[in-house]
């Protein structure tokens, strides 16, 4: 026997012995699913007192007409016309969305929900795709569970480094620059301070028009005319710090007298009793005065 051959029966052993991590392995991590095997999950199908499960999310590719985008009242995050352009632009030239959109299969109106990419959706409809990858959260989520993830993806997003994001940015070709989503301007804050602008000299100026629709104007008039005049004189009124510490002292005792855990209810609680306390005064201040001056007409009579 030769030993190439050797070295090829020994193959297999080896491979046996030292497994490796291939693609799939690796991708099983999440469950790949087809969008008619998509389940809508009702609400009353949880059973009563069940813990939180974990959220199970699920890849495909979905029409890009089954998918229903946030309306303006219902989605925070919003782009100017040009950056919207730009995103069309990019999906237009990339031909495919590079990044999955998250959908959620709502169960009372049937459609698949953006939580996350409303306006990649968007941008890949009018781009004329018909087909959008994307993520399917596949567990129940409540009406707030659902806002909470979709707010989350907003707003947790991370900063930049703007002094490397800018020697990122210098690295690009005018092409690419323009793919970026960034322009020269988004880097003018970085612009070293020019000592010579505060020497005294001849001001440099520019006239800058604004435009107003009727209305706006009148605000904004508004807005300027309470700028000339003086601001309002505020009242600050000053007690002795052991009259705070009563007052502190007394909300406590009605909160644990009357079992009640907010301050403002407890608050009103002391002013009721604080009125109910000073009729009860009042009435025994002319119970008092009644009956002196009984006590006075009978020592009158007696003489």
């Amino acid at each position: 026997m030769s030993k190439n051959s050797k070295n090829q029966n020994k193959q297999p052993e080896q491979q046996e012995n030292l497994p490796a991590p291939t693609i799939p392995q690796i991708a099983n991590q999440y469950s790949f699913i087809q969008p008619d095997d998509i389940i809508y999950i009702k609400p009353e199908e949880l059973p009563a007192g069940a813990p939180e499960e974990e959220m199970k999310v699920c890849f495909t590719s979905i029409p890009a007409l089954k998918v229903r985008t946030l309306e303006s009242e219902e989605n925070a995050r919003y782009m100017t016309a040009d950056q919207m352009r730009r995103l069309t632009d990019n999906v237009k030239k990339d031909k495919a969305l590079t990044s999955a959109v998250l959908l959620y299969p709502d169960f009372e109106t049937k459609t698949l929900v953006v939580l996350s990419g409303n306006h990649r959706v968007e941008a890949a409809k009018i781009a004329g795709h018909k087909i959008i990858p994307a993520m399917v959260i596949q567990s129940y989520l409540t009406p707030e569970q659902r806002l909470a993830v979709q707010l989350s993806h907003n707003a947790i997003s991370g900063q930049d480094d703007p002094n490397l994001l800018e020697k990122l940015y210098e690295s690009l070709t005018m092409e690419y620059k323009a793919y970026s989503g960034l322009t020269d301007d988004s880097f003018d804050f970085l612009d070293k301070l020019n000592i010579d602008s505060l020497a005294i000299g001849s001001p440099q100026y520019e006239e800058v028009a604004l435009h107003f629709l009727p209305k706006e104007k009148e605000a904004f008039i508004e807005h300027i005319e309470k700028l000339k005049s003086p601001p309002e004189k505020k009242t600050y009124l000053l007690a002795e710090y052991e009259d705070f510490t009563a007052f502190f002292n007394t909300i406590v005792a009605i909160k644990e007298f009357k079992n009640v855990y907010n301050t403002a209810i407890a608050i009103r609680i002391m002013t009721e009793m604080a009125m109910e306390r000073l009729q009860q005064l009042e009435a025994e201040a002319e119970q008092e005065k009644a009956t002196a001056k009984e006590e006075k007409a009978s020592d009158g009579e007696q003489t």
